[in-house]
């Protein structure tokens, strides 16, 4: 009796995660956020080259090496990002490359980049039906010099992963 009750207490962090972020858990959040003014996103910040975040009126400074400006996720986008490794309104300019390159995955946050975009521009907007105008949540020039430049000449420079990964697999 006592060993059940010890692997149910081993297992209760699991059980509450995956009964935190079912299925119906996802759509639920998904349809909210797609009525939403911000819909995935919490407010706009400054995000500084030191690992500080700042109000969006108060830069980084440049004595820290200044930083780039985007929307902060709410706290729920964070968590099912976390806990089942589902990413919502991803803001390229936020993240490390290897981690966006996610080989460990299967590449899932590339896919779901490109699959989020193809959403976006059939659907509405999908999940930023009204976030898509939400002023400033995303730079363009910091997006473009993220994905065209970072992320490419990072990832692209190297022949094994091109040949390794070109498809994805």
């Amino acid at each position: 009796m006592l060993i059940k009750h010890f692997y149910f207490i081993l297992l209760l962090p699991v059980f509450s995660w995956s009964q935190l972020y079912d299925d119906v858990k996802i759509t639920s959040q998904i349809d909210s956020y797609r009525g939403l003014d911000r819909g995935p996103y919490k407010e706009i910040n400054w995000f500084c080259e030191d690992g500080t975040i700042r109000d969006a009126k108060d830069p980084c400074p440049d004595a820290i090496g200044g930083g780039i400006q985007h929307a902060s996720y709410k706290s729920d986008v964070v968590s099912l990002a976390k806990s089942r490794h589902i990413y919502l309104g991803e803001i390229l300019a936020s993240n490390d490359v290897w981690g966006f390159w996610d080989a460990s995955f299967n590449h899932s946050r590339v896919k779901q980049y490109q699959l989020q975009r193809y959403l976006e521009s059939v659907d509405n907007g999908w999940i930023q039906e009204k976030s898509k105008y939400y002023r400033g949540a995303k730079q363009i020039e910091d997006e473009e010099e993220w994905g065209g430049r970072k992320f490419y000449y990072t990832i692209l420079s190297s022949n094994q992963i091109l040949d390794q990964d070109f498809f994805f697999n």
